[in-house]
Formats: structure tokens, sequence, C-alpha cells
């Protein structure tokens, strides 16, 4: 029918695979700033250019004639409900068009509800049918999707290396194509940097020029180790379906439901958003004063990390490794504090699950990403049945090549030879302060105890828990009778050893089950691994003032 409300949705198809399928850090940030105006500058402009009127959530009214409700606009995700069938069809046309014109590349889908569901402004039912029809759409539209096998080169044709695609520039030493070039877009770039400006300007002294780089090397600096992170929420989705199932939801009209659904979604991104934003500050603030200590009177910074993804709950960023768990610290800290709802007069405290792989700075980043994901799911797998959910962490320190598969890594590596205990304790508990007493252990194993007993320990480990009581007796003896130190070093003292080891052994129970039974593991190896995740500073004088900061941030993600 002609005047029948429709919904409309249109989605980037794997957001996190188009932005970080080439290997050039000037691509991922070209792609993740087009995803984050996509929904915002970019929908406006072409709803303007359709001469339609966007209607925010929090002002919602029916939309009649050329208004537009937008009741969800993250990135990479817009839904809409148009006043009629025939603008919705020329909207989606014109932008689809319009965007893949202008971005070649992009996986862009865009679907209505079918002609059986009618959306009455007055039936919540009927809208949210309409919602799932046009959200059927997309997902077949997605499933039938082709697959890019590249193309077949002509004589005269220059494959580009990072696609496979026909090349149509040169930058630097690389061919690229259309689908790369339009991604490095200048406006894009320009837009991303100006951004991070905006919000990061007053984070440091204003004399210091702050520099948001989009070249790998220059992000590193001196490190030869990057993080890539990856982080999302426990349970959104089943708060939403908690809140429409509800007596707050169903006592609400379309219209005040619709804008109570965007107040939630709104909580959340402004959670992710304030977390990666104090995440940030911590880490810039951080570098700022070791690079201060380091040389007076310095007045540039290139901030070590940078931002891929943020959109709802969903996070990707690249960093220096050195900083990453201060950044994971002060991010979980501050979105535990902010995304706290009231549902049917309970508050509710929303928590995340975040997966990290450590590798060297050519290390493929879409390769990278596969492996965070599967951290990802462990890290949500370890908290699943709690009744409230803690953040939780699992990553892995690539040192050379290894198997992509997380499980096989975790099979050959994690587990003793006897299969009963493993080798490590991640996933890793967020809550609280385990993250800094977790670090402050692992700095007094890796500056008190004597290197020449603390690997060959591990070795012991890996033979069984059994099997390394004999060498835990000797160091814990050693410890007792003050042998084994490096010289000018201090040597953990026996109180020290007892709270690094409580359990008389390198084994302990840790948090997570097996088939009902209790998981007995080592941090020998986790704390040894720390080596590649903290600052390492060559000038010995001010090393203890470093780490003694450094501990206190991760404490509670703030000063204390």
């Amino acid at each position: 029918m002609a005047n029948d409300l429709t919904y409309a949705i249109v989605e980037v198809g794997g957001i996190q695979n188009y932005i970080l399928s080439t290997g050039k850090l000037r691509e991922m940030i070209g792609g993740s700033q087009l995803i984050e105006d996509l929904s915002k500058g970019i929908l406006e402009r072409e709803c303007k250019a359709l001469n339609l009127d966007l209607i925010e959530p929090q002002n919602a009214t029916e939309p009649t004639g050329n208004k537009v409700l937008a009741l969800q606009r993250n990135a990479g995700e817009i839904h809409l409900l148009f006043s009629s069938r025939e603008i919705a069809k020329k909207f989606i046309s014109h932008f689809i068009f319009k965007i893949s014109s202008d971005y070649p590349g992009i996986p862009l889908f865009g679907a209505l509800n079918d002609e059986e569901h009618n959306c009455t402004w007055t039936d919540k039912d009927s809208y949210r049918q309409c919602r799932a029809s046009a959200q059927k759409g997309i997902t077949k539209l997605r499933n039938n999707a082709p697959v890019n096998t590249g193309m077949s080169m002509l004589p005269l044709c220059q494959m580009a290396g990072l696609d496979g695609l026909p090349a149509v520039d040169r930058i630097g030493d690389d061919f690229i194509s259309v689908c790369s070039k339009s991604r490095q877009s200048r406006d894009l770039l320009e837009a991303a940097d100006e951004r991070l400006r905006q919000r990061f300007e007053t984070v440091l002294p204003s004399e210091v020029k702050v520099i948001w780089t989009d070249d790998i090397e220059e992000l590193a600096g001196s490190g030869d180790k990057i993080a890539y992170i990856h982080i999302d929420g426990n349970d959104l989705g089943k708060l939403f379906r908690s809140f429409l199932e509800s007596d707050d939801y169903k006592n609400l009209n379309v219209q005040d439901s619709i804008k109570a659904m965007a107040d939630l979604s709104k909580l959340v991104e402004s959670s992710t958003r304030k977390a990666m934003d104090e995440g940030l500050k911590a880490i810039m603030s951080y570098e700022y004063e070791v690079k201060v200590w380091q040389e007076k009177g310095r007045n540039k910074l290139v901030v070590p990390a940078r931002p891929l993804v943020q959109g709802g709950d969903d996070v990707t960023i690249v960093m220096r490794a050195d900083l990453a768990l201060l950044f994971i610290s002060r991010f979980v800290n501050t979105f535990e504090k902010e995304a706290v709802c009231k549902l049917s007069n309970k508050e509710i405290q929303l928590s995340v699950g975040a997966g990290m792989v450590i590798c060297q700075k050519g290390y493929p980043f879409i390769r990278a990403f596969n492996l965070s994901e599967e951290l990802l799911k462990n890290a949500k797998e370890l908290t699943k049945d709690e009744a409230v959910r803690p953040s939780s962490l699992d990553y892995l320190v690539i040192t050379n090549e290894v198997e992509n598969d997380l499980e096989l890594i975790r099979h050959h590596i994690a587990k003793t030879a006897d299969k009963k205990t493993m080798l490590t304790a991640k996933p890793l508990i967020l809550s609280h302060n385990n993250l800094h007493d977790f670090v402050d252990k692992g700095l007094m194993v890796l500056n008190k105890l004597p290197r020449s007993t603390v690997r060959p320990a591990l070795n012991q480990c890996r033979k069984g828990k059994d099997e390394s009581k004999s060498a835990f007796e000797t160091l814990e003896r050693n410890i007792r009778r003050e042998l084994g130190g490096r010289k000018d070093s201090n040597l953990m003292s026996p109180d020290e050893f007892k709270s690094v080891f409580p359990d008389n052994s390198f084994f302990t129970t840790v948090h997570k089950e097996i088939a009902g039974k209790s998981v007995e593991a080592t941090y020998v190896g986790d704390w040894l691994e720390l080596a590649h995740l903290l600052p390492n500073y060559h000038d010995e004088r001010s090393y203890s003032v470093r780490v003694e900061r450094y501990l206190a941030l991760l404490k509670d993600g703030e000063e204390k």
C-alpha cells in the first residue's frame, strides 16, 4: 500500500573485515572514518539531497510526507522508518548507488520489510515484525553475496598487491586498486585526524603538538611489537530482549518505546565512547610523562595508538604493545562505571570481553583480527554462566610464526604433558584490581626471581604439577637462604614469594571450570610473557618511578 510505513535497514557487511582487509594502516583509518561518517554526515547529506527531513529518535513522531525517522544510527548500521514504500525504495537505491560509486568495494546492503507486513504507528507488534522482516532481507542478501576471488589479469594489467584487483595508481612502492584508493582519500584521512584532535586536544598541555599517525612504524616508535585489541559488550542483545519483554516496555506507546530504546542504545554508545576516550587519555598522558623524563622540553607527541572501529559496544584499536594493558584497564573500569541501566526497578551493570593479539609490526592485520575474535570468544565463554558477568580478557603473544588456529595453539602450548593442568591461567577476570595484582606479581617475578631458575622452572611445569614440585622446593629454599640473586638487584623476600605462590606450588586453582571440575594452572609462563607487554626502559634511575606510576594507573583504572 502506498501510504504504509516502511522499515528500512542499510548495513555494512563485516565492518572489521572491510576495514582490516589490507595491511596498510592508512587504508584502515580511511575505511574506519567512512564507517563513522556513514550513519552521520553522509546519511544527513544524502537525505538532504532527496529533500528528506531526518527525525532523531529522541523526537520520535510518526513520519509523514518527506519525513524519515532515524531509529538507529550505529557505525555501519542504519535503521530508518519512511512514510511510504515508494520513498523508502528511492532512498535505498540512491544511497547504496552513491556510496558504492564514491567508495568502491564497501560491502553495503539495504532491505525493506516485505509487503506482507504492514507497519502501523500505533501497533508495536507490527513495528517489531517489520524490523524482523527487514533484518531477514539483509541476512539473505549477505548470505548470497558473491565471494571476491580477485580478477584474472590481462598481460597489460598490473595487479594491486593488497587485494589482487587491477591497479589504478601507485603510492610509494605499492600499486593500489580503485578500492584501496578510495579508502586513502585525503578527505577521509583529514576528517579522521580532525575527529581525534577535537576529542583529545585538551589531554596534554596546549604547547604540545599531538600527532595522530597513519604509519605503523611511527606508531610503534622504538618498540618492535604492537597490540591488536578487540572489545565487545557482554549480553547486549539479551539486555534489549529483556527490555522488550519487560513491563517497562509493554506499558509504553510506540512513540515512547522508540525513545526508550534510543536512550538504551545511547547509554551503551556513550559508555563505549567515554571508555575509549579515557583509555586513550591514560596512555597519552603516561606516554607524555615518559617522554618528558627522557627529554626535557619536548613539545611533540606521536600518539602510540589508533582507533579503527567504534560502534555501539564494539571496539577495535591498534597500539604499541607496552601500553595495551593500561588502555584495557582504564577502558574496562570506565565502561563498567558508565554502563549502568535500570530495568524493572533493578540496576544492571554491563561488562565487556576483550581479545588481544601481541605481534610484530609486520604481522598481517586480518590474521590478527581472526585470532582476536577467537580470543574474545574465549574471554566471554569464561563468564557466560555468571549471574553478574565480570569483564574478562584473553590474549596471545606471537613471538614467531605459529598456527592460525587458536585451539591448536593452546592445545600444543598451554597444556602440561600429563594433560591434567594448564600452563596459562588465561583468560583473566578484570574485576576489582585483578589486572593490577596480576601485573604486580609478574613484575616481582621478572625483576626479583633469579633468571637462571625461572625459565627452567617453567620447563618443569610443562611436565606436570607433580614433576615441578622439586623445582619449586629448590627455588623456595634458595629464596629463604637469599641465594641466586642477580648483581645490583633485589632478591624476592620469603613473604613476597609466598604472596606470589600461595599454594606452595607453581600451580594454583583458577576461576574457570571444565566438565564441572576445577582447573589448575600456573601463572609462571603468563608472568614471563609480560616482558612483551610492559614498559621496558634502559634508564635504571627512573625505571622504578615509571613502574610505580604504571601500577597506580592500573589500580581501578585510575591513580590512587
